[in-house]
C-alpha cells in the first residue's frame, strides 16, 4: 500500500489568506473614514461662513428696500395718473396690433370660404384647421396630393353610389365635393 504524503507544517491555509485580506480591507476602511470625517467638517465650516455672509447681505438688502419704499411713499403722486412704464405700453400695443391682424386674417378667410362654389361642402368638414385630415403642415415648395375617383367617393353606401352612377352626376356628390375642399385646404 502507498503511503500518504504528510502535510507540510509551513504551508498557509486558505482561511489564513482570507483573514489577511479581510484585515487589509478593514484597515483601508478605517483610514479613509477618518479623512472623510475631516473633509465633512471643513465643508460644514465653509457652509456656515457662507451662511453668515448671505444673512448679512439679506439684512443690508432689506434696509435698502425699506429706504427706497420710504422715498417712494414720500413722493406726492399726481391724482388720476397711473404710473405705467413705456415697455408695458409698447408690449400692450404690439399685442393689440397682433390681435387685430389675426382677426382681419380670420375675417378674410371666412369671406373667401363663403364666396367659394364648394362652400356647402367646406362647411361640413369637421374642423376649421387646414391640417385636420393628417395633422401635418405642408411647407415644401411642391406637394402632390392624389385623390381617387372611384365609386366609394360618390356616396357613403353602395345603393346611393349606384343611383349617382346611373344619373351621371358623380362629380357633384357631397362626398366628392368635401374631398376636393379638403385637398384645396
Amino acid at each position: 500500500m502507498k503511503q500518504r504524503r504528510q502535510a507540510q507544517s509551513s504551508a498557509l491555509s486558505f482561511i489564513d489568506c482570507i483573514c489577511c485580506g479581510f484585515g487589509a480591507v478593514l484597515l483601508l476602511f478605517i483610514l479613509t473614514a477618518k479623512s472623510q470625517i475631516v473633509q465633512q467638517e471643513i465643508e460644514i465650516e465653509r457652509a456656515l461662513t457662507d451662511l453668515e455672509v448671505l444673512q448679512k447681505g439679506i439684512v443690508i438688502a432689506e434696509k435698502e428696500q425699506q429706504s427706497i419704499e420710504a422715498e417712494l411713499a414720500s413722493l406726492d403722486p399726481q391724482p388720476g395718473i397711473e404710473n405705467i412704464s413705456l415697455t408695458e405700453l409698447i408690449a400692450e400695443r404690439t399685442r393689440l396690433s397682433k390681435t387685430i391682424e389675426d382677426k382681419k386674417a380670420a375675417l378674410a378667410f371666412i369671406d373667401e370660404e363663403t364666396n367659394a362654389p364648394e362652400a356647402v361642402a367646406a362647411k361640413e368638414r369637421p374642423s376649421a384647421d387646414k391640417s385636420y385630415l393628417s395633422g401635418l403642415r405642408l411647407q415644401g415648395p411642391r406637394v402632390v396630393i392624389l385623390l381617387e375617383n372611384s365609386g366609394s367617393m360618390l356616396a357613403t353606401d353602395a345603393n346611393s353610389a349606384l343611383k349617382i352612377i346611373r344619373s351621371g352626376s358623380g362629380n357633384q356628390s357631397e362626398k366628392w365635393l368635401r374631398a376636393k375642399a379638403a385637398v384645396r385646404a
